[in-house]
């Protein structure tokens, strides 16, 4: 039946008159198991009729689970760590015949939502996520988010207190001690650091890793010698002047590209690295890049998380194509995996006189 209008039926008129997501609609439309009643599945296929509803080819191959296409949603492609995952992931995926795109959420739960929705109705087989920082405080809006994609969701590289979704990251918390005993037994005691909260809970686990060391050695932690950063170039070198006049001897950066923007600046004040200050960064990516190569770093293997990841994906995506499953196994039966980083020495630490 047509209305005698130009107008094309779509599947968002078939959602919008029953009260269901796209997806649904189309899952449902493509004869794929989707959690929604018998009722509303009736409707969406009596809608559909009414409608004259004829589907565009390539929507109907997406919707039956051909698109062999990965999500990866990232806080921002500028900052090397993500970067890097990327192109990694989509080595993993395009050796099992899957395409990796990429979105990026700008830290904005808002923009993440949207994301997350757009890549529901496109009918992507499976979404990386690495959280927003504001998602840490809207914790139940992501998860809702998560259980309506549709696909299997693997968080990446941030996790969350309460464990609710499957996820792989490395141990940040280690990370940061390991770089605090570093500078600690190097004899170093007026310590700072450029971090950043990472986790909605005050000080960001890399942050706290790194004060929890000092307290231990009796040194503690003073709260001046904190700048916070934005994980970019600028914030480590702009953070560099007050931290220098403070007459710190090292420095912690939450990530390889404040330390490469710390050292830049304390090299144009003149001073030296290590000889007059110690840094240590966290992530290990500038050598890849061929930038700034002696930076002791926090090093975290982007390939071993990349890899570690894509099993998980697979797995989910195989186990659902079985149809041996019920539910969504990765928010159900969910395990958040933790990888040990290690310390990089690159030179930019000195031993001084205890």
């Amino acid at each position: 039946m047509n209305n005698g209008l130009d107008h094309k039926a779509t599947l968002k008129d078939i959602a919008t008159k029953v009260g269901v997501s796209v997806t649904a609609a189309s899952l449902v439309l493509n004869n794929r198991r989707v959690r929604i009643s018998r009722e509303k599945r009736d409707r969406i296929l009596q809608v559909a009729k009414q409608l004259d509803y004829r589907p565009n080819q390539v929507a109907r191959n997406l919707a039956a689970g051909e698109s062999r296409l990965i999500a990866l949603i990232v806080p921002s492609i500028e900052n090397l760590f993500f970067a890097s995952l990327a192109k990694r992931l989509e080595c993993e995926c395009a050796n099992d015949g899957y395409s990796l795109v990429v979105a990026v959420s700008e830290e904005s739960r808002a923009k993440e939502h949207a994301v997350m929705n757009r890549l529901s109705a496109l009918g992507v087989d499976g979404v990386f996520l690495v959280a927003a920082r504001e998602s840490y405080e809207a914790e139940r809006e992501l998860r809702k988010d998560a259980e309506r994609v549709m696909c299997p969701v693997v968080l990446m590289d941030r996790l969350f207190s309460s464990s609710w979704c499957d996820g792989l990251a490395f141990d940040g918390y280690l990370g940061g001690r390991q770089a605090s005993q570093r500078l600690v037994d190097a004899g170093h005691r007026r310590i700072g650091c450029v971090t950043d909260e990472a986790d909605g809970e005050g000080l960001g686990v890399r942050t706290r890793g790194f004060v929890d060391v000092l307290q231990e050695s009796g040194i503690g932690f003073d709260p001046a010698l904190w700048v916070r950063g934005d994980y970019r170039f600028s914030s480590g070198y702009m953070a560099a002047d007050r931290l220098i006049d403070m007459g710190v001897t090292a420095v912690f950066c939450g990530n390889d590209l404040m330390a490469a923007g710390f050292i830049q600046r304390v090299t144009e004040r003149g001073l030296c690295v290590p000889a007059d200050i110690s840094v240590v960064g966290f992530d290990d990516v500038l050598e890849y890049y061929g930038l700034f190569r002696a930076v002791t770093s926090v090093a975290q293997d982007i390939s071993q998380l990349a890899k570690r990841g894509w099993g998980k994906m697979r797995e989910y995506i195989e186990l659902l194509d079985s149809d041996d499953v019920d539910g969504c196994p990765w928010l159900e039966n969910h395990h958040a995996e933790l990888l040990k980083p290690h310390l990089v020495e690159h030179g930019t630490i000195s031993d001084i006189a205890m």
